[in-house]
Parts: structure tokens; sequence; C-alpha cells
């Protein structure tokens, strides 16, 4: 499963008026991810219209393959001719030559050239019954996800035909969606099967699928079992299950059974879950999971927080689990009993976390507690956390070698969710704790959030944001900040330290009046730490009373140095200093970044260069905007 030499990416809500230019590129490339629009007002509606230029886009794309096929095919048979022809040794020397030219000029063809191996379609309604206007030009992908965003049904036996090269295939759903079964490609199995020794596999009688994630999904019991005979390169397994109606029921244990009985399945990856119920927390499921997938890095559950149940069982694989995953259907705040949290200063061998629905808390990142005292809130006690944050006090995460995090962050209090001082500490604390960081992506929550309505507040990025900070991950490759639909509130000169036309001198000199006149902030601040200095003084003399609450310090697992790194966390103080190390000549941002992406998905991302361009377009006088980027580039 190699990544596409190039992908293509259309997104229907930008691209709607460059998609000729878009599809012209898809010829040659390796992968396509697709978004249309569904504006169902107008008519006839634009996913309807962009499916029809998808159809044909991808019909020459396989003529094209198939002409290619056939020309290689000709040479290869010309060239076995010329080998029957010459018997000479001269000239045979003389014809490996030629043969050795014909190969090269093949290779550099095939790398220039690519069928289609990967196609990603992204909440693209009623994608189920549009999808058999491209099967029969599926023929070569290795690779499908797909995610549609009504409650459909589906026919996964059309995929499983159309697409025998099939190794990755992701259902996704973001409603329950039915899957059409019995599988007819099942009976062409059977028949192959019956044709081989007893005890043996026939070479025929298999799918080449090596990752099967379906989740969401309602279908019978029968039908998964059946089709998981048939794939003996399975190596990712999830599936989270819903009864397809009131009469069938699914038998957790037998399923597990018919894993464990599959000795032709060796699993690294394993997740099942039956109607949203997380099932290995019982001693027989969990036993018998673990004889499915005994080497177990990667786990998933299905839910927006981490339960006691959950906790316990990747307690019980402390050092064993590299890979978390926390996956539901629509965003959840964590509580302020913060296992999650409480998991991850507890974990150090976490190399990823994605729960990009998971909305964790700013005020378990507050090592210091300046939240409140910035916001104005001065009666703040710094070491009993569990009094103004809930049960979990503020942590140092274990993980420090993390290298992917897509989590959402959210806050107890709402004047305080988009606060300059909670942007610091968020960004602050990453760069701090952890920063090997390779794949980054946050969104700060809001309209989501409970009691805040549906529209969202910008995300301000200002200097004083401290988004700047991030600049501290030197192995950063794919940054994407907020949600899909949200706005950016800021200023070109706000972000441009991100490119290297940012740090000119000009550049830096504009950064360095903007500080200047941060002086009144600074004092302030300076006044703030004073005050604060003073309640932590009046705790610890609380703390040494009789009956008092046991204190329990933050610091006494981090490691040396850690604590002199974090002691300016959420102060402009830090973003100065930032600032200040970022007007070197020496200084180099993102020397690995990849791609950047505000508010939409990272496949969308462009350069820095590019995302600005995007962001902060030219215009003419009479403000007509000067499209120097376009958004279908990847």
């Amino acid at each position: 499963m190699t990544s596409p030499s190039r992908q293509v990416v259309f997104d229907g809500h930008r691209h709607g008026r460059t998609i000729n230019k878009t599809l012209s590129r898809i010829s040659g490339a390796g992968g396509l991810w697709w978004r249309s629009d569904h504006d169902y007002w107008l008519k006839p509606p634009p996913q309807r219209v962009h499916w029809g230029f998808l159809k044909k886009a991808l019909q020459l794309v396989h003529e094209r393959y198939q002409d290619q096929q056939r020309q290689l095919q000709h040479q290869q048979l010309q060239q076995q001719r010329q080998q029957q022809q010459h018997q000479q040794q001269q000239l045979e020397q003389q014809d490996n030559h030629t043969q050795d030219d014909q190969k090269y000029i093949a290779r550099t063809r095939t790398k220039l050239y690519s069928p289609l191996r990967t196609l990603e379609l992204v909440e693209n309604p009623r994608v189920s019954y549009l999808i058999s206007d491209i099967l029969p030009y599926m023929s070569t992908l290795t690779v499908l996800r797909i995610c549609p965003t009504t409650g459909e049904s589906f026919d996964l036996n059309e995929i499983l035909i159309s697409c025998p090269l099939l190794e990755v295939f992701h259902l996704l759903p973001t409603e329950k969606l039915r899957v059409f079964g019995p599988w007819d490609v099942m009976t062409k199995l059977r028949n192959l099967q019956k044709q081989a020794s007893p005890g043996q596999h026939h070479p025929q009688a298999q799918l080449p699928l090596q990752s099967l994630i379906l989740r969401n999904v309602l279908f019978y019991q029968s039908c998964i079992e059946e089709l998981l005979n048939y794939t003996p390169h399975l190596t990712e397994l999830q599936l989270v299950v819903w009864s397809p109606d009131e009469d069938s029921t699914f038998d957790p244990p037998q399923f597990y059974q018919h894993l464990q009985s599959l000795d032709h399945i060796s699993l690294d990856s394993f997740h099942f879950s039956f109607e949203g119920k997380f099932d290995d927390n019982t001693p027989e499921l969990k036993e018998m999971a673990k004889r499915i997938c005994p080497n177990r890095h990667k786990w998933l559950f299905w839910t927006g927080d981490l339960t006691p149940a959950m906790t316990r069982c990747l307690l019980e694989q402390q050092n064993v689990v590299t890979t978390l995953e926390l996956v539901y259907n629509q965003p959840v705040i964590c509580g302020p009993n913060g296992l999650l949290h409480q998991y991850l200063c507890a974990s150090p061998q976490l190399l990823h976390l994605r729960a990009s629905n998971t909305a964790y808390l700013f005020d378990h990142l507050d090592l210091h507690q300046r939240t409140l005292l910035y916001e104005g809130h001065f009666s703040v006690d710094p070491l009993t956390a569990g009094q103004s944050y809930g049960s979990a006090r503020p942590g140092v995460w274990a993980c420090r070698g993390l290298r992917t995090l897509h989590l959402a962050f959210d806050s107890q209090t709402d004047r305080l969710l988009f606060a300059p001082v909670c942007l610091r500490i968020v960004f602050g604390y990453l760069t701090r704790v952890v920063p090997r960081l390779q794949d980054l992506q946050i969104v700060i929550l809001s309209c989501f959030s409970f009691g805040r309505g549906n529209a969202g507040s910008p995300l301000r990025l200002t200097l004083q944001s401290g988004f700047c900070l991030l600049a501290r991950l030197k192995y950063l490759e794919k940054l994407r900040i907020g949600c899909d639909g949200g706005t950016v509130d800021c200023q070109r000169g706000d972000i441009e330290w991100m490119i290297p036309s940012g740090q000119s001198v000009r550049k830096v000199e504009e950064r360095r009046k903007v500080v200047a006149g941060w002086t009144q902030q600074l004092a302030d601040e300076e006044s703030m730490e004073s005050k604060r200095a003073k309640l932590l003084s009046s705790v610890k003399k609380a703390m040494n009373a009789p009956l008092a609450i046991p204190f329990v310090d933050i610091w006494s697992q981090a490691e040396p140095g850690l604590k002199e790194e974090l002691q300016n966390l959420g102060r402009l103080l830090d973003v100065k200093m930032m600032l200040d190390e970022m007007g070197s000549s020496e200084f180099r941002c993102w020397p690995y970044i990849q791609k950047v992406a505000f508010h939409r998905p990272i496949e969308m991302g462009l350069s820095p260069e590019r995302e600005l361009k995007e962001m902060f377009p030219l215009r003419t006088l009479s403000g007509v905007r000067l499209r120097l980027a376009q958004r279908s580039y990847p």
C-alpha cells in the first residue's frame, strides 16, 4: 500500500467554478480526494453536476490507461520476436542494449503516468446511489475511502466485484448506513474454494483486502463472517456495528470465536463495538480479543471521551499502546474528570493520538492557572484544581515523543474560549511538552459547544494569541487549525512568519514595532504574576494546616528542565521571547512542512506560501480578486 505519486483535490464548495481545470489534472494522478457541493436549493444540484464531470474524467483516464497497457503489451511482444530472430552473439548483445533502453523508457513512463490507485469520496450525499456510475472505471483502485453524509443503503458487493485489486476499503458514514447482503461475490469465491484440495485454500478464492474499516453500519453477522473467510492478507479490522433490524441480533462472543477460528488471518489492529457499546470490558471478550490480535499496538474506541472501563483496558497495556483513536460522529466535550488527560499523563509510549471530535479542556493544560487570573477572576487556587476545574488537576503529558495529534479544545468558561491567554497556553504547551510533532490538527471548539448557538466566533490568530509559538515545532509536516467552515481573524503580518519572505529584515522589524507596543501589557502581566505568587504562598500555608487536602506535585514525573521551559506558559512574555528568537538570521520555520490548512480538511492544505496567498489575495483597485493560486492544486 504505497502512497500515490500525485494527488488531485477537488472541493465543490471552493472549486465549483474551476472543475474543468481540476479534472484535467486527474489523468496520470495516483490519487483523487473528492468532496462535492450539496446545495439542494440549486437546480440542478451542484453535487449531481459535479458527479457527471467526475464520471467523464474517470472514463477518459481509464481508457487512456487501457491504451497504455495495450502499447506495453505490444512492445513486449515485439521484444520477444526480436529475441527469437537474432541468433548471433553480437546481434544478441546489441539487442540487449536496445531492450535496456526500452525498459528504461517504460519505467520512466510509469513514474510520470500512474493509473488511479486511491479514491476518497468525502461528505458526498447520495454517493451510495451515484457510485454505480463510476464503478466501471475503478478497476485499478487499491485504496477506496467513502464518507457519506446521509443515511442510505450501500451495496458492498458492487465494490468487491468492480475493484479486484482493492487492498484498503474504509466506509465511514456520519449517519447509520445499511449495507446490503448477502453478497454475490461470496458465491463465486465459494465455488472456487470447492475446487481446492481439502485443507487447502484456492489461490483465486481470496480478496486482496489488507485494511477493512466499517463504522456506523448496519449489516448481518453472517455476511461479515463469510467475507472474512476470504481475506488472508487482512491486518486491520475495525467494525462499529448496529443491528439492521429488530429481528436481527449480532452475537459478539460468536463473532469473536469465528475470528479466532480463522488461522489465515493475522491482525495487527482490531476493534469491534456493537450498538455503540464497548464490549472488550468483559473478561471473556477481553481474553478472546488478545488471542485475535496479540500484538495490538493500535487501539480505537467509538466514543467522544474515555470511560473508566476503556481507561482500565488501556492502562493494562501501559507499555504497548502506541496509537489511540477516539472516533465519534459528533463533537463531545470531555468531562472535568479528565480521563483522557490522566491517560496522557501516564503513557510515555504513545506516539499517535487521533481524536478530532474530542474536545479536551484548556483547563488541564493551564499548569500555572493563569487563565482565570488573567481574565479578572482573582479567587484562584493554583494547587486545588479539583475545586475549580473538576476532579482532574492540570498535569504534564508523559507522551513527549508524540508524533501525531488530532484534538479539539474547549473551556468550561464560555467567555474564556477565545481569550488570547487560552490560545497561548495551548500553543505553548504543545511546543514544549510534545516538541516532536509531525502532524498537528487542532480545533478550537465553537459552533458545537453547548449553549453557544450555531454561529462560531472567528479564531483570532494575532501575534498576541501566541500562534507563532508553533514555530518551535522543528519536525512539523502537516498543520491544520480550526473546524471546517470557520473563519480566521488576523492580518497577514500576524502569520507571515511562516514563510521565508516573512523572515526578511523588514518583516522582522515590523513585528518588533508591534512588540514595542506591548510595554503596558507586559507591565500589567508582571503585576498579575506578583499577585499570583502571593496567592500561591497563601495556599501553600493552608496546605500545611491539619486536615488539609494533600498537595500533589504535577512536576514530580516531568523530565528535568521541562518545568523551567514552561515557567512562562500562557504569558505574553513567552510570545515576546519567541518573536525575539525568530528575529535571528539563523532562524528557519518548519523546514519539513508540507501542508497548512486553516478551517478546512488537511487534504486541502497548501504550502505556507500558497496558503497565505489564498487567505490574503491581491486585488485590483476596483476590488476584484486576482487568483494567483488555484485551490485545485495539491
